[in-house]
C-alpha cells in the first residue's frame, strides 16, 4: 500500500473510478504538454529551415548573376587571341 491507500479489493466502485478519472486526467495531461511541445519544436524547424532556404536562395541567385556576368565578360573576349 502507498501513502495509506486502500488495496484494490478495499475501495468501493466509486473510488475506483475517481482513482481511473483522476490518472485519466494525468494521462490526457501528459499527451497535451508532449503534443505542445512536439509543435513547438515542428515551428522551431520550420523557421530555421525557412530562413535557411531564403539564404541559399540568394546565394542561388547571387551565382546566377555571376554566371551571367562571366558569360557576358567571356563574350566581350571571344575575339581575342
Amino acid at each position: 500500500k502507498k501513502n495509506g491507500q486502500k488495496s484494490k479489493s478495499d475501495m468501493t466502485d466509486e473510488e475506483k473510478r475517481r482513482n481511473f478519472l483522476e490518472r485519466n486526467r494525468q494521462a490526457a495531461l501528459k499527451c497535451r504538454q508532449r503534443k505542445k511541445q512536439w509543435l513547438a519544436n515542428l515551428q522551431a524547424k520550420v523557421e530555421y529551415l525557412t530562413n535557411d532556404n531564403e539564404t541559399l536562395q540568394s546565394q542561388a541567385q547571387s551565382l546566377r548573376e555571376e554566371i551571367l556576368n562571366l558569360k557576358t565578360l567571356l563574350l566581350a573576349h571571344k575575339d581575342c587571341p
